[in-house]
């Protein structure tokens, strides 16, 4: 079965639909991966100009309806009702709807020009529905969505949850670094399609060109004169190409899904993360229990109040007179539901640390911690937490069956690690231990996006939140008795995050700090992971880097330089900022020499999400005079020496003069940028970057982790006092 990436465009006149074969794609970026095997973006291996040159190479096929002209049209038919794989972004939202609509409805005009009406009408109408989240409960968009098709859809939009962000394929496409972000554009209404609008719409009939290009400002509500045929045609491919490199970028995140989908027999070919958990979870309690999904799947514990005494485990206990007040105050709460009304905040042994209901963390001051001949760094993190947790405290849904439940844990913790360790059995073929892993992947997800996080959601028919408190309140409690163990004989805890602590471990008491672990351990039916490092940098709990004794590294929030190709949610901001860090701390090479030797302006570049109340307005001079341009909202742009300013503008009416009421704001206050949108092969010296700019955002970030203290308040003053004071002199 064939495996092709796609895209659907409309207008008032015009229907395509692009196909690019993904093999053929895969194969000919194949070599587009770092030292590992990983793969990287192709801009980060290939010039632009070798990037254009390989794509003209892969198959493509195109359908094209336009006026009257429909000789493209029996072709396509034929080519949909083949069986294959279909991948695009926010298709089966939309251009899976397109398709439907025409393999149902072709048949019932006279003329091509009529069929394009009923498509546009269409798209319009599928996009205002969908928008409004109405699209099943439309009479005729719910029916185009229960027609049967030939073809399979899968939708990266949903795979990687970004529909749950509102993100957009050309946001997206800035976070793997495509080359080329343009967005279709026609030039204003004038001789060349006035008469479009005068002769076929009634309603514009009469209308000035200025009054034209302000009603069809969207110029997918617009006819396109033959002329800009190829522009639209280029745009088209572009968005496949970007499809197909989604996929590249992640193909195991993909292939993933058909292994679960035949593993299980369920469909979760374009399930997020989350959606799998919940389909393999329903699947496996129903396996257990008996039951049709039917019979429990609408079952749910609602709970307006829990009294927190009657959830707390009694192997709580604590030494100290600090911890065990605050053991009290949480053993007389009850809790309702009102934010924060858990949340508690207090210093032990020199670190300060936050409770609330959804776990333990640190507030850690920005520091620098490396082993050495005294000191050990260990990292210590409880094994699968959540499933081992409900299993230890024997935590259960009012509602759910538990021993079914508890089947369901002991699956995940159990089976998952033999599953594991059979995916590593060179003793089983290829396909024995690809089907271990998959079991083992599966598992994991489950693990982590669905066992315990739907105990809080009243979607799920896991929905206790007596259940869900009671993993949360005794695991972070929990915790704090290692804590307090560890810190008591000697052994400073520096970081607590949800399901594990990194430690400072003086070397003559490593045997004790591993007898207290294996203590807890036993205690508490639980299970501790070591992790060793030699360097770990933080500038927060959410913000670190380690170097472990091995030499591989980890980074996590701004010190990660690959943040962005690894969450495609989080929004492009300069990732050459965390590589300036990384190599700073790890390497030791000053900032400067980092930002110098970096090759792609891509790296330099950042972006940010704009409304579509909005526009951008790009003002910069050209010809010795000032000139303001409308840019693209979804713009990327790097701050440089030269260049201009980019402001968002919102419309706020007309005045009775007849001239536009503005607000703007702008994108980098103080700073010049200039647009990057599209990407040729022009050296980066050329291109006058603004390499101080970058310097202080990575200093801004080392400055307070260097000098031990946090960057705010009375600490900010002090960071800033002391900044570059260990830099040579012509740093």
């Amino acid at each position: 079965m064939s495996s092709m990436c796609y895209d659907v465009e409309v207008t008032r006149n015009y229907f395509s639909v692009v196909f690019v074969d993904l093999r053929s794609y895969l194969k000919t970026f194949s070599d587009c991966v770092d030292n590992e095997g990983k793969a990287i973006p192709i801009i980060d291996k290939l010039s632009v100009a070798e990037i254009k040159k390989r794509l003209e190479t892969i198959p493509k096929k195109r359908f094209v309806l336009y006026e009257d002209d429909d000789s493209d049209l029996f072709n396509l038919l034929y080519w949909l009702i083949q069986k294959a794989d279909y991948f695009g972004y926010n298709n089966r939202k939309y251009d899976r709807l397109m398709l439907s609509a025409l393999l149902m409805y072709y048949n019932q005009f006279d003329k091509p020009s009529k069929l394009i009406t009923f498509l546009y009408e269409t798209s319009q109408r599928v996009i205002r529905n969908s928008n409004n989240d109405t699209l099943w409960t439309d009479n005729f968009t719910s029916l185009i969505l229960r027609n049967n098709v030939a073809f399979r859809d899968l939708d990266l939009f949903q795979i990687f949850r970004l529909d749950h962000y509102h993100k957009s394929l050309k946001q997206t496409s800035i976070n793997i670094k495509w080359y080329n972000l343009k967005e279709y554009t026609m030039p204003p209404i004038g001789d060349l399609d006035r008469h479009y609008y005068h002769e076929r719409l009634p309603e514009a009939k009469g209308m000035t060109d200025r009054e034209l290009n302000i009603h069809y400002r969207n110029v997918f509500e617009r006819f396109i004169p033959k002329e800009y045929l190829q522009e639209m045609a280029d745009y088209n491919d572009n968005d496949v190409y970007i499809v197909a490199e989604l996929i590249r970028m992640n193909q195991e995140e993909v292939l993933l899904r058909y292994r679960i989908s035949e593993e299980y027999k369920v469909d979760v070919f374009s399930a997020s993360r989350s959606t799998i958990a919940d389909k393999v979870i329903v699947k496996l309690y129903s396996k257990f229990t008996g039951l049709h999904p039917k019979a429990f799947i609408d079952t749910k514990t609602i709970r307006r109040k829990i009294v927190v005494s009657e959830i707390l485990s009694d192997k709580i206990s604590f030494s100290t007179p600090e911890l065990n007040d605050i053991l009290s105050d949480i053993r007389s709460l009850t809790l309702r539901g009102e934010k924060g009304e858990f949340d508690r905040e207090f210093t032990f042994m020199g670190t300060s640390y936050t409770i609330a209901t959804g776990g333990l963390h640190s507030n850690e001051i920005p520091a620098v911690y490396t082993e050495n001949d005294d000191n050990i760094i260990v990292d210590r993190d409880v094994a699968s937490y959540y499933p081992n947790m409900i299993r230890s405290l024997k935590v259960c849904q009012k509602h759910l069956i538990p021993k079914a439940w508890f089947r369901i844990a002991d699956t995940i913790v159990d089976e998952r690690l033999e599953h594991k360790h059979l995916a590593k059995d060179k003793s089983l073929d290829v396909m024995g231990r690809d089907k271990h892993a998959t079991a083992a992947a599966c598992l994991k997800i489950v693990a982590n996006a669905g066992i315990f996080g739907k105990m809080g959601s009243e979607k799920s028919f896991l929905c206790d939140k007596k259940a869900m408190y009671q993993v949360t309140i005794n695991g972070q409690l929990f915790l704090l008795m290692l804590i307090e163990k560890l810190e008591l004989a000697g052994i400073h805890v520096i970081s607590a995050n949800t399901d594990g602590i990194v430690t400072i471990v003086p070397r003559k008491l490593e045997k004790t700090a591993d007898d207290i672990c294996h203590w807890w351990e036993k205690h508490l039916g639980l299970e501790l992971e070591f992790t060793y490092y030699i360097k770990y940098v933080t500038e927060g709990v959410n913000s670190y880097l380690t170097v472990k004794r091995d030499g591989s590294s980890k980074f996590k929030g701004r010190m990660n330089p690959k943040m962005f190709l690894e969450d495609l949610s989080k929004g492009y901001n300069s990732p050459i900022v965390a590589k300036c860090i990384t190599e700073y701390f790890i390497n030791g090479t000053p900032v400067m020499e980092t930002l110098r030797n970096a090759k792609s302006i891509l790296d330099f570049c950042r972006t940010q999400n704009v409304n579509h109340k909005y526009r951008l307005e790009f003002t910069h001079v050209v010809d010795g005079k000032i000139r303001t341009d409308v840019v693209q909202r979804n713009t990327r742009f790097y701050i440089s020496s030269t260049g201009g300013t980019l402001m968002k503008v919102e419309s706020m009416g007309w005045n009775d003069n007849g001239e536009e009421q503005v607000k703007k704001s702008s994108l980098c206050a103080g700073q010049r940028v200039s647009i990057c949108n599209t990407v040729d092969d022009t050296d980066i010296s050329e291109l006058n970057v603004n390499y101080l700019y970058y310097y202080n955002e990575a200093m801004a970030i080392i400055e307070p982790i260097e000098q031990s203290r946090n960057n705010k308040g009375k600490g900010k003053r002090l960071v800033k006092k002391y900044y570059g004071m260990r830099n040579t002199l012509f740093d």
